[in-house]
């Protein structure tokens, strides 16, 4: 079986680095996972999460951030949120999602009080 080596800093150009959504900075880091399932298309959505090296699963999860499917988020942070003088926090939480919705993937940063807050702000709906 060959190996596929991992790429270096140096195969990647900077299209391909993720920026902060707020301030634009390439330095961010990943932090917790979710993964969004339902058993069917508009069933409930039920969550695994991994936290801090832990596997968590939730039926009465925050809002699905796909409005009839399923999705993946992955948390950031980002260094050069934490010397915002506009920010009420030492460093805003964004989720990466990609999200299906009819039969389409796509991908977009979800500020993470948002996704506490707004039930409505699932992707596919107005």
């Amino acid at each position: 079986m060959d190996v596929v080596p991992m790429p270096s800093r140096d195969d990647f150009e900077d299209e391909f680095c993720l920026r902060c959504p707020r301030c634009g900075d390439m330095y961010t880091h990943h932090g917790d996972v979710r993964v969004y399932w339902r058993d069917r298309e508009d069933g409930t959505t039920r969550v695994t999460k991994i936290e801090c090296g832990h596997v968590i699963a939730e039926i009465c999860p925050p809002p699905n951030p796909s409005a009839r499917r399923d999705a993946v988020g992955i948390m950031f942070t980002c260094e050069g949120c934490q010397g915002c003088d506009d920010s009420p926090f030492p460093s805003e939480e964004y989720e990466l999602v990609i999200a299906q919705h009819k039969g389409e993937t796509f991908l977009k940063w979800r500020k993470w009080e948002d996704r506490k807050l707004a039930q409505g702000a699932e992707m596919g709906q107005p």
